[in-house]
Order: C-alpha cells, then structure tokens, then sequence
C-alpha cells in the first residue's frame, strides 16, 4: 500500500517470525543510522528475544519500502496484561532508546506514516518503556497523541562525531584493551 505522505514508499506490517527473520542486514543498517543506535536493535539480537520471549504475543513490526530498500521501520509487538492489549516495543523493557527507525536521507513524513499504521493495529494502550525524549516516535505523533512520562534516559556514551576504534584507543589504557583482548579471545575458545 503506498501512500501520499510517502509517494513511492510500500508499507507492510509483519506478523510472522519468519518474515521478521528474513530482514537481517538491512535492518542493521537502519540501527546504524540512528543518532544512539543501541545494540538491542540490531536484528539478531531481537530475534533472539523474540525466540525466548515471544510466546502469547504477536508480532507488529511495522515497515517501508522504497522499491526493495528498506528505509523505516518500527519494531513493535502485542502482548496481553491483565486482560487489555498492549503495544510495546519489541524487546520490551529490555531495549533502552528503542525508536522509530529511519533511512538516512529519508523525511519526517514517513515516520508520521509509519506511526499511524501502527496506532491503527488494533490494541488498547501503548507501554514504549525508555522511548527517548528525542524521540521520531514522539515528534511523528505529537505531543497530544503520546504522552512522554520521563523516568530516566538510559546511559548513553557520546563519542562526539568520533569514530568508536579512535574513542576506545584514546579512552582505555593499553593494560584495559589487553584484558578486552583476552577475554574475547576466552570467548571465542567457548563457540560463536
């Protein structure tokens, strides 16, 4: 389905493990887009946690395409508690600074459309525990659809336009970085 807030954009909502699965890496690229990507957006991690935890919910996660590119996602599921339905976000609790995600180069508009598809799924409230301040989610809906209770924004490392191998090189001491070198190595002598 296209529509005129995003000309040249299909949407889907995916209700199926399977085809949750069949996103990989162009997902990640849209967690790397972020401004604080977090790790517990990058699709493997959330398939996992669906694997483990996705009993007695459905899958919502809302998407759009432009052509065969992926270029937004929300990454949403249902779930029952005390008799109401309730949309989280996947990963629940456990993903601090979960967001809309975006293409870079991509507009606002299509957040917006993307946000509506998903307050159109049929449950009875919203729970977005750790949604940021500065949230796509909340500008897309606005500040009279979704109110924001702010409890505490998750710690965030800010590497100020520097890249993450010059960061931790110029953080760690050489005695740190050798301990990280050896216990990734133990890890690895453990399996993938």
């Amino acid at each position: 389905m296209s529509s005129s807030a995003a000309p040249g954009v299909t949407f889907e909502t995916i209700s199926s493990a399977e085809r949750f699965a069949a996103l990989g890496e162009s997902w990640d690229d849209l967690v790397r887009a972020m401004a604080r990507p977090s790790p517990r957006l990058l699709h493997a991690w959330l398939v996992a946690w669906w694997r483990h935890y996705g009993e007695g919910r459905e899958l919502a996660v809302q998407v759009a395409y432009r052509g065969d590119r992926l270029v937004a996602a929300l990454p949403l599921c249902i779930q029952r508690r005390a008799g109401l339905k309730v949309m989280t976000f996947l990963g629940a609790e456990q993903v601090p600074l979960a967001d809309l995600l975006l293409a870079h180069g991509e507009k606002a508009g299509l957040c917006t459309a993307l946000a509506e598809r998903a307050a159109a799924t049929k449950h009875d409230y919203a729970d977005f525990h750790g949604l940021p301040g500065s949230s796509r989610l909340l500008k897309a809906f606005g500040p009279s659809r979704l109110e924001l209770i702010v409890r505490a924004e998750a710690p965030v490392l800010e590497v100020n336009g520097t890249d993450w191998e010059t960061y931790y090189e110029t953080r760690l001491s050489s005695k740190q970085r050798a301990l990280h070198r050896r216990r990734i190595r133990q890890l690895e002598k453990l399996g993938t």
